[in-house]
């Protein structure tokens, strides 16, 4: 798609392959504490260099990347 990793967001459950990945490659992470999320897998991101967000269901999506936007 030629995008740049900042131009990129990543949605996912899962902590390590969608989250931890897009934040090492210098995109944005959204975790979903749905499906394969467990309690407290956001933790496991709190030493990664760059922020990520966390929502409970896909329908916060607009919003957060609104916000996202905005910064």
């Amino acid at each position: 798609m030629g995008l740049c990793a900042d131009e990129v967001v990543v949605v996912g459950d899962d902590v390590t392959t969608d989250i931890e990945g897009a934040v090492r490659i210098g995109a944005m992470g959204i975790l979903v504490k749905t499906g394969k999320y467990q309690a407290g897998d956001e933790a496991r991101l709190a030493a990664l260099p760059r922020s990520f967000e966390v929502i409970v269901s896909v329908r916060e999506l607009p919003q957060v990347l609104e916000r996202a936007m905005r910064e």
